[in-house]
C-alpha cells in the first residue's frame, strides 16, 4: 500500500483506542507500550476474561483488537466465539499475535480476524501491519495461506482452468489487489480508470469464485504464478 495513503490513515486526528489482549499481563503492557510509543493509540491491556466482561456491558471505543492466539488456542476458544465478543464492541479491526503458520486462516478470517502476526515478526512488522488493517485493509503473510483447494468449494483441477481463464490484465490486477492495494492505487499503477479497476474486479471475483477481496487474495497466493 502506498506510504502516503497509510501516513493519512495513521494521522487522520482521530483518538485510536486499542485492546491488547492475553493471558500475560507483562507482554500486553509491553506491546501497548510499544504501540503508543510509535502510533499514540490509547492501549488497554486485558486478560481474555475481562476483554469478554468489556464487551458484554456494551464498549464500543475500541478500534483496534490485539489478540494473542496463543491465550485463545490453551482455552479452547474457536473463530466463533472471537466474532461473538468482537461483534458487540463495534467497529474494530482485530489482529492476532503470535499466531500459528500451520493454523488455517480460514475461518479467522470469516470471524471478522482482519491481520496476523507470528513469534518470529519484529516490532516493526506489528506496525506495519497495524497501519495497513487501520486503513481497512487486511495483512495476511504468504506464510498463513495453508488453505485447502476446497475451501473455496472448488477442486484443484477446476482451480486451476479457473487461473487459466483470467485474461493477463486481470491475473496482474489481482496480484496487486493482494498485495493490499485499493482500486485507485491500482488505477494509478496501471494507468487505467478507478471504474475499469472496478469492472475487472467483479470480473475476477465471478471467474474464480470469491464474493470478497479478502477470499481473492487468499486465492491469488495459492494460485497466482509469483511472476504475476
Amino acid at each position: 500500500m502506498d506510504a502516503n495513503v497509510i501516513k493519512s490513515c495513521v494521522n487522520s486526528g482521530n483518538a485510536v483506542g486499542a485492546y491488547v489482549i492475553g493471558a500475560q499481563s507483562l507482554a500486553n503492557e509491553a506491546i501497548g507500550f510499544y504501540v503508543h510509543s510509535k502510533l499514540g493509540y490509547s492501549c488497554n491491556s486485558l486478560t481474555f476474561d475481562e476483554f469478554k466482561a468489556i464487551a458484554t456491558d456494551g464498549d464500543d471505543n475500541a478500534q483496534l483488537v490485539l489478540l494473542d492466539y496463543e491465550t485463545l488456542d490453551g482455552m479452547g476458544a474457536s473463530p466463533v466465539d472471537v466474532e461473538r465478543i468482537t461483534a458487540r464492541t463495534g467497529k474494530t479491526s482485530v489482529v492476532l499475535f503470535n499466531f500459528q503458520p500451520k493454523v488455517n486462516v480460514r475461518q479467522w478470517i470469516a470471524s471478522g480476524v482482519v491481520g496476523f502476526l507470528f513469534k518470529t515478526d519484529s516490532c516493526q512488522t506489528m506496525i506495519n501491519a497495524i497501519k495497513l488493517v487501520m486503513c481497512g485493509q487486511i495483512w495476511i503473510p504468504r506464510q498463513a495461506m495453508i488453505l485447502e483447494d476446497d475451501d473455496f468449494s472448488i477442486s484443484s483441477h477446476a482451480s486451476h482452468r479457473q487461473a487459466y481463464r483470467l485474461t493477463k490484465r486481470e491475473r496482474e490486477i489481482l496480484a496487486i489487489v493482494a498485495a493490499g492495494s485499493t482500486n485507485s492505487e491500482v488505477a494509478d499503477k496501471l494507468y487505467i480508470s478507478p471504474h475499469t479497476v472496478k469492472v475487472h474486479i467483479q470480473n475476477i471475483f465471478k471467474k474464480i469464485g470469491v464474493p470478497n477481496r479478502v477470499k481473492a487474495t487468499i486465492w491469488a497466493h495459492n494460485h497466482l504464478d509469483s511472476s504475476c
